[in-house]
């Protein structure tokens, strides 16, 4: 399997647990699948006619429809619409054959013009206002769009988000965005600053001792909340070697209204005790219940390993040792 095939997978799987689970039909809609179809030759220039069809809800209650050319999550071109908010979601791609052989990634200039032409084509006139951040990934280029953080105090969720890997050659064969609706737009009241938040998520880790890392504020389908990151600070924030990396770390999810713990999270390797009052709904960093924070995270970290191993053997020259 290529590097790129093994990415495409992963990715897909990632964009999966981000957007939702599968799960049958009911499920509440605002637009038809084929005015999906719509949506994707409008936004991706493509055509789904003859494409298999699914569906899938998140637990946030929206319905997204997936068009794909193999059964999902099989890698293959794959496109997928929001159907309660009527937005372009996602597009895979499998990448050309010079890509796949080519052994050093694109020009990152390069890289942000393809990502920006397909952001103007799938998200309108905001994509001009996201700021890139390129990571270098073998012989794609990962990049993630998106505005500073808006409202008072400043909070993600605001503004559209976009993620995208782009080919040796300069094609982008992944991408996906995030779009708030109307009433996302506008920020909410926050009651408990990020101190406080950061005292109480503290409190609650009742494992090893954890350095406070940083709070980030979000908001999402009318709920705010604060992510605080617990660990070890010579490792993350001083680049320490990771191999010396003292106790595993965690996430608190932590409402900014109220105060109340709506998930604490640890990192793989660490075991920390779940808070004992209940969560207060379904609000998490992609606005899931726990439940599914908890799988995505699991699964995907496992994923990255597996790519990693992946990567690493088609890189293995012929006759090398195994």
């Amino acid at each position: 399997m290529s590097r790129h095939v093994a990415l495409q997978a992963l990715l897909g799987l990632a964009y999966a647990a981000a957007f939702g689970v599968l799960l049958p039909f009911p499920a509440r809609s605002d637009i038809s699948v084929q005015e999906a179809a719509e949506v994707v030759r409008s936004k991706a220039a493509v055509s789904v006619d003859g494409m298999m069809v699914s569906t899938r809800q998140n637990d946030e209650g929206d319905t997204f429809v997936t068009f794909s050319d193999r059964p999902v999550p099989q890698p293959g071109r794959r496109y997928d619409v929001n159907l309660t908010t009527g937005y372009f979601a996602l597009w895979l791609a499998p990448p050309s054959s010079d890509a796949t052989a080519a052994e050093s990634g694109p020009e990152e200039g390069a890289a942000v013009n393809a990502v920006k032409a397909a952001a103007r084509q799938a998200l309108g006139p905001e994509a001009d206002n996201l700021e890139w951040r390129v990571t270098a990934s073998g012989s794609s280029a990962m990049l993630y769009g998106e505005m500073a953080p808006s409202g008072d105090p400043p909070r993600r969720g605001l503004t559209p988000r976009v993620s995208a890997a782009v080919g040796s050659d300069g094609s982008v064969y992944s991408y996906g965005q995030y779009v708030p609706t109307g009433e996302d737009r506008e920020p909410l009241p926050v009651s408990v600053s990020g101190e406080k938040a950061a005292e109480i998520a503290m409190a609650a880790d009742t494992g090893p001792k954890k350095d406070f890392i940083g709070a980030r504020l979000e908001q999402r389908r009318g709920k705010v909340w604060w992510t605080v990151t617990l660990g070890d600070a010579d490792v993350l924030l001083r680049g320490a070697d990771p191999a010396t990396m003292r106790v595993p770390g965690s996430w608190t999810e932590i409402d900014a209204q109220t105060g109340k713990i709506i998930e604490l999270i640890p990192w793989l390797g660490g075991s920390v005790a779940k808070p004992a009052q209940p969560p207060s709904g379904p609000v998490t960093s992609d606005g899931r219940h726990p439940w599914a924070i908890r799988a995505a995270v699991a699964g995907v970290a496992a994923l990255c390993v597996a790519a990693v191993v992946i990567v690493g053997l088609a890189r293995r020259k012929p006759g090398a040792a195994a």
